[in-house]
């Protein structure tokens, strides 16, 4: 079950006191807390060997990020880094230093059958309930 609540955009520019829907979480899994839930499903290693797998599997994958690769993660989605940047009046004009404003991680995802996981898929196969609950940012 995820939550969600409503809220009016109360801006100046289009779309003023519509109302729309944010998402409510119950919270946060580190690396962790998520290794011990895999260990209580069934799975045949501790939670100690699962946090290695996935402290590991963060290194490389911002490892193969920063070099330029593209991480796939089947049925989940594919990883990859996205610059956002200012214009410059010409090519000669652009420099990394004034232009470049940062360096993003997004992520692709993957619409594999049975393991689906765009927004469409996950849309049909949740249950949504409206409260009053606190909006995480």
């Amino acid at each position: 079950m995820v939550n969600y609540r409503l809220y009016q955009d109360n801006r100046k520019e289009k779309g003023t006191h519509l109302w729309y829907a944010r998402t409510v979480m119950m919270g946060t899994l580190d690396t962790k807390e998520l290794s011990q839930h895999m260990s209580e499903h069934g799975a045949p290693y501790t939670q100690d060997v699962i946090y290695g797998v996935l402290e590991k599997f963060r290194k490389c994958m911002i490892e193969q990020l920063l070099n330029g690769n593209k991480v796939k993660i089947d049925g989940i989605g594919t990883f990859y880094l996205n610059v956002k940047s200012s214009g410059a009046e010409s090519e000669e004009e652009f420099t990394c230093a004034e232009n470049i404003k940062g360096i993003r991680i997004r992520m692709l995802p993957e619409g594999a059958k049975g393991e689906d996981v765009t927004s469409k898929s996950l849309l049909s196969k949740i249950k949504l309930q409206k409260t009053t609950g606190f909006v995480q940012a």
